[in-house]
């Protein structure tokens, strides 16, 4: 009887084991992983929303092409474009994997995020560490780009925004929740990533494709092609300071790739801020201004700040870290704001020469200058891009009193002062 309970209790675990391999690959195929949720506007509905999806793990060479698939579907709601998008995929769409939201331009500058995004993220299980992206263009096909192409992924885009932004503040770089609870307590108007994709580089890359000319290894235009490709534009066209015009951001596209290089040679390019008045989109800063955006704001970590000296002279400031950032703020009808900021920089490395007190004053004067030219910029659009209601809510004792002084309506009429001390490191 024992022996018959032992054979029993064999067969028994092996139709167990038998039966729970079964269950692994329905557990695993039954989710369709979104990598990045992208929106533009609908002919239709209000929105036509993307979803670039995962559909299995990145092949040897790197390419995503066989590994994603873009669905999209027009919708007045995240919900219903889940709804739709689900009728012709048999998988549940999975929102863990998420990276980031993409918005068309068209979008943001209507003010069609704030309703877009009166949902809540737990309910799609969608992670508030979301990036937030502007993008010049169309989302759908941006994403497409995204897909087809062997150098990209949407994990590495973050991570790479986020790199260009810790290293160089050529970027601007926020979360859905820092831009929503900005948006919320009316305390400022967080600057997002703003990206587009390159035609110039696109196209060259399908031509060395179709020729069959296109590196296989590195998937993508070498850093030197791209350069030359680049200086070759920039030479016929001006650079001039115009807030995200594509003749300017050509140029910016070069110092980005004879830089850091860190987003790699790809024709993503991820660069300057979009600036906003609540949720609607209002303007563009250039990866330069980006810059001074972020040192006003004291968040600069350390890296290269340019300054034009002299018509065509240029000097490299090299920006160790930012040793003191002070706000004092009068909450007034016409709000006076004084920033002090104590720079560490070692002025050797990019300039020959002893730094006399007259050139340090005029390099002080001249970083001054560009601060308070991004400030009016920002402010006139109506954009607290440097989020100073984060210092004038701390002057009021209530919530009701802060939005009783409807600090947007008397940012308009602010003055800021910008005070910056150059401490030299030899």
């Amino acid at each position: 009887m024992s022996k018959l309970k032992a054979i029993f209790s064999i067969v028994l675990i092996a139709l167990i084991l038998c039966m729970s391999g079964c269950f692994n690959p329905r557990d695993l195929d039954r989710h369709a992983y979104v990598l990045s949720i992208g929106l533009d506007k609908g002919e239709n509905k209000k929105y036509y929303v993307s979803f670039l999806i995962q559909k299995d793990a990145v092949t040897e060479s790197g390419s995503m092409e066989d590994a994603a698939t873009v669905l999209a579907a027009e919708a007045d709601s995240i919900y219903e474009a889940i709804e739709s998008v689900q009728s012709i995929n048999p998988q549940t769409l999975s929102f863990t994997r998420a990276n980031t939201i993409d918005v068309s331009s068209e979008v943001a500058a209507e003010g069609l995020i704030d309703e877009f995004f009166r949902f809540e993220f737990d309910s799609i299980k969608l992670r508030d560490s979301v990036l937030l992206v502007i993008i010049d263009g169309n989302v759908n096909e941006f994403l497409e780009v995204v897909r087809k192409s062997s150098s990209i992924s949407i994990a590495k885009l973050q991570i790479g925004v986020l790199e260009l932004y810790k290293r160089t503040s050529t970027v601007a770089y926020a979360n859905a929740s820092l831009f929503h609870q900005h948006c919320v307590n009316g305390t400022g108007d967080q600057p997002l990533t703003f990206g587009y994709v390159n035609e110039r580089i696109l196209n060259e890359l399908e031509r060395q494709e179709s020729q069959g000319q296109q590196e296989q290894q590195s998937g993508g235009m070498s850093d030197e092609a791209a350069s030359a490709l680049l200086d070759e534009q920039t030479k016929a066209e001006s650079g001039g300071e115009s807030g995200g015009n594509s003749q300017s951001r050509d140029k910016d596209d070069l110092d980005l790739l004879r830089g850091t290089k860190l987003m790699g040679s790809t024709p993503i390019t991820m660069a300057g801020a979009a600036l906003f008045d609540g949720m609607r989109l209002v303007g563009l800063l250039t990866p330069k201004q980006a810059q001074f955006l972020s040192l006003g704001r004291g968040e600069f970590g350390a890296g290269s700040l340019w300054l034009e000296r002299d018509g065509n002279n240029s000097i490299e400031l090299d920006i160790k870290r930012i040793k003191k950032h002070s706000v004092e703020l009068t909450a007034s009808d016409k709000p006076q704001i004084n920033v002090t900021m104590e720079l560490k920089i070692n002025y050797e490395k990019a300039y020959t020469g002893l730094l006399s007190d007259d050139i340090r004053a005029e390099i002080e004067d001249e970083i001054e200058h560009e601060l308070n030219a991004i400030f009016e910029f920002s402010r006139d659009l109506g954009s607290d891009a440097f989020c100073f209601g984060r210092y004038a809510v701390k002057q009021f004792a209530t919530l009701e009193k802060w939005k009783a002084y409807d600090w947007k309506t008397r940012f308009r009429n602010a003055t800021a002062n910008f005070n910056v001390v150059l401490m030299v490191e030899g």
